[in-house]
């Protein structure tokens, strides 16, 4: 508390203020903070440098998901393995990459092992990005907390790969849905299965997602992120 109290009265003195998304920004401010600002602007993270194409998918070949970061209850990993589970996949699978709280891995494995889909769902560890997203068709963001932005999925973007992602925090905003990916809410029931069988039955859909992200991602190129703020910082100073 005497931290934040110490950063609440400093932002009074904050001429211009940025953040990574709307959601963050306007947080922020419904919080009473940076009640001075002059100028504030949305400026989100840049994107990795865009990737060869992924390899090309034979049309009528099964679909592989993707779920990348870290192994932490907030991602909300459960739900993707409960609505993999939940009906025929009809060849499909889901890669998991990543580390973090090895009781709840213990608890998805345990989870994943008793669905009926449990040979289709397999957990790699740490993985390289470009390895993995080369590997997959789709990534699924099933967050249950409001991610800030949501860094990962311009990562796949500039790898041509589409996101399915919860409607959640900042990540409507990289997520242009039916356009660059699909949205879902993640509190209501059947959300998340139908969003995955969507792709399974128009499986073109994820290319045509994907190459439309791929070309999204240019936009969060660095030199632009550079550009926009140091048109942040002229403006700040010439207030």
């Amino acid at each position: 508390m005497p931290l934040l109290l110490a950063r609440r009265r400093a932002s009074a003195y904050v001429a211009g203020v940025v953040g990574i998304s709307r959601y963050v920004l306007q947080h922020h401010q419904r919080l009473g903070l940076f009640a001075a600002a002059k100028f504030s602007a949305v400026i989100p993270h840049d994107s990795p440098a865009l990737a060869a194409p992924v390899r090309a998918r034979p049309a009528d070949a099964p679909l592989t998901f993707g779920c990348f970061g870290r192994i932490v209850p907030e991602k909300g990993i459960e739900r993707l393995i409960d609505a993999f589970n939940d009906g025929n996949r009809a060849g499909s699978r889901v890669l998991i990459a990543g580390e973090g709280d090895e009781r709840y891995n213990r608890d998805l494995q345990r989870r994943q092992s008793k669905g009926k889909n449990s040979d289709a769902i397999e957990f790699l560890g740490w993985t390289a990005p470009a390895e993995f997203f080369h590997e997959i068709d789709a990534l699924i963001l099933p967050s249950l907390w409001p991610e800030p932005f949501g860094r990962v999925v311009l990562e796949a973007n500039a790898h041509g790969v589409p996101v399915v992602g919860s409607a959640r925090g900042g990540i409507p905003e990289a997520i242009e849905d039916g356009v660059t990916g699909l949205l879902f809410e993640p509190d209501e029931p059947g959300a998340l299965r139908a969003a995955i069988d969507r792709l399974l039955r128009e499986p073109s859909l994820a290319g045509e997602l994907g190459e439309n992200a791929r070309r999204r991602a240019r936009g969060y190129a660095i030199e632009r992120i550079v550009e926009k703020y140091l048109d942040a910082y002229n403006k700040v100073l010439a207030k």
